[in-house]
């Protein structure tokens, strides 16, 4: 909720096509070269591409009835270790109420149940303010890439060293300590690129720094 908007986040559903349709075709706005490939969606081509796709979920955010909100969540790229958000997209109007981010917490809480390791994205440079939304939830910018964004808190919440500390949930993964800058993630380690994510919990912090290049975890450390 935020200002008195309330909304509800689901799966797609056949019959909501036709309003998928519609948020679609409204949402050209601030899409690089438009969401719609200069040809309006309709229902039927709605539920062409969802019976096509290799998706783990589509979800909507609905208010009143309204389809406000989409997100498609795919395989990752390079294999069913990972999950990767291959759309994200809010109606203009509804833009900046905290929508997108229940819809991606939604797909990092899928991730989480699944087991998986890591949800990807991509997006572009300019687009600074979802690239700062990224990074509160987890996300890292891989340097050398037009925005190519991994999170590894699903790799992280199997941990029992995090997971005790931390109390479990996604809400708990969130409170990591943040400092948002939009650049890429090209933090190293004894001469290595690392990722790092760090919690204060009762009575001492937890560190975990992930190897870039190995797309796993090199160290955890803890301490009062």
């Amino acid at each position: 909720m935020s200002g008195g908007l309330r909304w509800v986040v689901r799966e797609f559903r056949r019959e909501d096509a036709a309003k998928l349709a519609k948020l679609l075709n409204e949402s050209e706005e601030g899409w690089p070269g438009g969401l719609t490939g200069g040809v309006p969606y309709t229902a039927e081509r709605v539920l062409d591409e969802v019976s096509r796709s290799d998706s783990i979920a589509h979800y909507v955010a609905e208010v009143d009835g309204e389809l406000v909100g989409y997100l498609k969540l795919n395989w990752g790229l390079s294999g069913r270790d990972a999950s990767y958000i291959a759309l994200v997209n809010v109606h203009p109007r509804y833009r900046g109420r905290g929508i997108g981010t229940s819809l991606l917490k939604r797909a990092i809480e899928r991730s989480l149940e699944l087991g998986l390791d890591r949800v990807d994205l991509h997006t572009w440079p300019g687009n600074e303010g979802a690239i700062r939304l990224y990074k509160r939830l987890g996300f890292f910018w891989v340097p050398k890439t037009h925005v190519y964004m991994q999170n590894y808190l699903p790799m992280v919440a199997k941990l029992s060293v995090v997971r005790e500390a931390l109390g479990g949930g996604l809400d708990a993964l969130l409170g990591f300590r943040k400092v948002v800058e939009v650049r890429e993630d090209d933090a190293e380690s004894r001469c290595r690129g690392v990722y790092v994510d760090e919690w204060e919990v009762a009575g001492g912090w937890r560190r975990v720094r992930v190897v870039r290049d190995a797309w796993g975890i090199c160290s955890v450390e803890w301490g009062s």
